[in-house]
């Protein structure tokens, strides 16, 4: 069930047993008032090289521990490539799901200043490596929904 069922549902039954509080909770997270944040993703980029060697061997282990940039978006921009068709914790399983996943969190917590997971929960993440003549460029796009931007 997706987030946005949950909270429908949630406020329906809300409503049904009147609790007031917890209806009006899910409406600001279901419609967010005008003029309220709409940038709650945080986007990490990082941007890299390995050699052939490393890329075959173990590209995860080559990942940055801090990205290079940070910058905020929309649930929209986040519909667009390359962030379209990015895994998230979900789509992953096993032991490499686990690592994967552990590796993008570790980004996270070294790049976000006062990072809390509490606050920032880890949506997805796109890796994207292309070959040059002589190394091999890894470009990292890392997501975390902030979850204090109502």
């Amino acid at each position: 069930m997706s987030h946005e069922a949950a909270l429908l549902n949630l406020r329906a039954d809300a409503e049904f047993y009147q609790l007031d509080g917890l209806a009006q909770a899910c409406e600001a997270f279901i419609n967010p008032k005008e003029g309220s944040p709409k940038n709650r993703y945080l986007i990490l980029g990082s941007k890299w090289f390995v050699d052939d060697d490393e890329y075959r061997e173990d590209l995860l282990g080559t990942v940055p521990s801090e990205s290079d940039w940070a910058t905020y978006a929309s649930k929209e921009r986040l519909r667009q490539p390359p962030l379209n068709d990015m895994k998230t914790p979900m789509s992953v399983s096993g032991f490499e799901g686990l690592r994967v996943t552990a590796v993008m969190e570790r980004v996270g917590a070294r790049s976000i200043i006062g990072y809390d997971p509490r606050r920032y929960r880890l949506f997805g993440w796109s890796m994207i490596a292309e070959h040059t003549e002589i190394q091999i460029q890894c470009t990292l796009l890392v997501v975390f929904e902030d979850l204090e931007m109502n």
